[in-house]
């Protein structure tokens, strides 16, 4: 017999979640992430994932390598660098992640929609098609919470206690980008546009 906890989720929130999902989604595992959070002790980002359910659907570990800047990619795709697959609302390959080393040593994240059905939500429920940080970057994809939370030296170590944690991240320095113009203002250009340049791509890969 089939799992339930595995079959797709809709995007409905519980009650106990609905109010305040990002905080409560973090209370609610605070155990878990700071148990991921220390065992990521390198510079770089934590990725994890809570579905609509409430369900800590898991964790990836994005490193900064020495040139200072790492991405990867989120989506419902078994072959994402984070899979969200509980919500058939989260496209194949739904946004990109990008960490790069600011000019203090800060963490610079951004999450970039990738022209998914139902973009990204920032905190305050904007749709948007870019939200950038100067540290934690907390986003709904779907119904999923995504929070993404620097690891390395430079970071403030975590206490015990979910809710003083939680305050540390405050205030967050971001900048969301509205949504995309729709496809149809970026089709074809005008029979009279100027082209300006051509570009060919070559890859090696498949």
């Amino acid at each position: 017999m089939r799992d339930p906890t595995d079959e797709p989720q809709s995007s409905q929130w519980p009650s106990d979640l609905a109010a305040e999902p990002f905080a409560a989604v973090f209370r609610k595992h605070f155990g878990a992430l700071r148990a991921a959070q220390q065992a990521h002790p390198y510079e770089g980002v934590l990725i994890a994932a809570v579905d609509g359910n409430g369900v800590f659907d898991g964790h990836a570990h994005l490193r900064l390598p020495a040139t200072g800047i790492a991405h990867l990619i989120v989506g419902r795709h078994e072959r994402c660098d984070v899979v969200l697959s509980r919500d058939n609302d989260v496209s194949l390959r739904h946004l990109l992640v990008r960490a790069t080393r600011g000019p203090s040593g800060m963490m610079h994240l951004r999450a970039i929609d990738l022209r998914s059905r139902v973009g990204l939500l920032s905190e305050d429920g904007r749709r948007c098609e870019a939200i950038a940080s100067k540290g934690p970057l907390f986003l709904q994809v779907a119904s999923y919470v995504v929070l993404l939370l620097p690891t390395g030296p430079a970071v403030k170590p975590w206490t015990r206690d979910a809710d003083e944690t939680w305050r540390a991240f405050a205030p967050r320095n971001q900048e969301i980008l509205p949504p995309p113009q729709p496809l149809k203002s970026r089709s074809a250009p005008a029979p009279n546009a100027v082209r300006l340049a051509t570009i060919t791509i070559q890859s090696n890969s498949p």
